[in-house]
């Protein structure tokens, strides 16, 4: 019987030949199915991102070419902000608030007989915390004075909304008003948003009609400076062996044009030694 010889050596390289092609085959589908599946699958997530990333940038140029154009007619911004501010107070400034409705009252030859305040409910927007600030005001004097006295008030350049107002008779026909008031102001966010757009136009036609209007309003400038500071009252007298007290404090008068006295009072610290 003939021997039949087998050359393994040809197999294995045959085989080798064959076996390698198969597994690159395989490793090349499995990156495809792993890789670039996903890949293929989430193409319209990445071609709207995209698409919002070169909407973005042209929301951003359009930004920066607003903001030079503001820089370029920086004085009239700071004009315009300045009359918003005062029409639109960005802090409470209660005294300043009182103190203006006063002035208007007398001014139209009415008699104050009471002013009081409290804060309301704050409302969220997405400027910031508008407030407002209620204020309940006693006053008598004629219809005639009356009347002057809110057309003044609508003429004022802080914005005081008239919520309510009673009116009785007196003895001597004179009319005793008891006036609601409401004046917001708003506590601006500062936080800056890079991708926010600028929604306003300086040169809007619009616009520039507003602030031709509030050009018109007459704004009350109240400042500490219009307080005059009366001097102190000397030490209160004490017993033998007690420590002295301090004296009350003076109350400053906030002066009118005219010298007319104002009731908005500040009170003044006199200078004493502190207690030991």
């Amino acid at each position: 019987m003939k021997k039949i010889n087998i050359d393994t050596l040809a197999i294995k390289q045959m085989v080798a030949n064959f076996l390698v092609p198969l597994i690159s085959l395989g490793l090349v589908t499995a990156i495809g199915f792993l890789v670039l599946y996903p890949t293929i699958s989430n193409r319209p997530m990445y071609e709207e991102k995209l698409e919002a990333s070169r909407a973005l940038d042209e929301q951003l140029l359009t930004k920066l070419e607003k903001l030079n154009y503001l820089v370029d007619y920086k004085s009239a911004v700071d004009e315009n902000n300045s009359l918003l501010s005062d029409v639109l107070a960005q802090k409470p400034l209660v005294p300043e608030l009182l103190t203006q409705l006063d002035i208007i009252a007398k001014e139209a030859g009415l008699g104050v007989e009471k002013l009081s305040y409290s804060f309301g409910a704050g409302k969220d927007t997405a400027e910031g915390t508008l407030t407002d600030i209620n204020v309940n005001m006693g006053i008598i004097g004629t219809y005639d004075q009356l009347v002057a006295f809110f057309r003044a008030l609508e003429k004022a350049g802080r914005l005081v909304n008239v919520d309510n107002y009673r009116y009785t008779l007196t003895e001597d026909n004179a009319l005793s008003i008891n006036l609601t008031f409401s004046s917001p102001y708003v506590d601006v966010k500062t936080d800056a948003v890079t991708d926010d757009p600028i929604a306003f136009d300086i040169s809007d036609t619009k616009f520039v009609s507003l602030m031709s209007s509030l050009k018109e309003f007459k704004v009350y400038r109240i400042s500490v400076d219009d307080y005059i500071e009366v001097p102190a009252t000397p030490e209160i007298p004490t017993q033998q062996g007690e420590q002295p007290l301090d004296a009350p404090a003076e109350v400053g008068v906030l002066q009118q044009p005219g010298g007319a006295e104002a009731p908005a009072q500040v009170p003044v610290v006199p200078t004493e030694e502190p207690l030991n």
